[in-house]
């Protein structure tokens, strides 16, 4: 996803700093493994707490990391540019391939 270049540049610091796991990932734990669900829903829970008015944190306002994509695609639908446009289709094509391997997952595990 494209981001704004402030970030590119803290970005960059941290893989110069922290490098990336031996998959690319840019965040993971110190054995290369991925982050558990519950330590990134602890994080996200602080950090919406630090970013948030006390109103917006008892809100269901991005309550989980996937909702601010959620939010993001329609931005980029409702500001007419092509690449926003390509991003958005994008963003659709990425949620259903998620949403697919999560239902083939869970197929076979039998469950439903």
């Amino acid at each position: 996803m494209p981001i704004p270049p402030e970030l590119v540049a803290i970005l960059r610091e941290h893989i110069e700093r922290h490098g990336v796991a031996e998959v690319g990932r840019l965040f993971c734990t110190r054995t290369g493994a991925v982050f558990s669900g519950s330590t990134i829903s602890k994080v996200w829970k602080e950090a919406r707490a630090f970013a948030l008015t006390p109103d917006r944190v008892t809100s269901p306002l991005a309550a989980r990391p996937y909702d601010l994509r959620n939010a993001a695609v329609p931005l980029w639908l409702n500001v007419g540019s092509c690449p926003g446009s390509r991003r958005a289709r994008r963003a659709w094509v990425e949620t259903f391939a998620q949403a697919r391997d999560a239902v083939v997952k869970r197929s076979r595990a039998g469950g439903t």
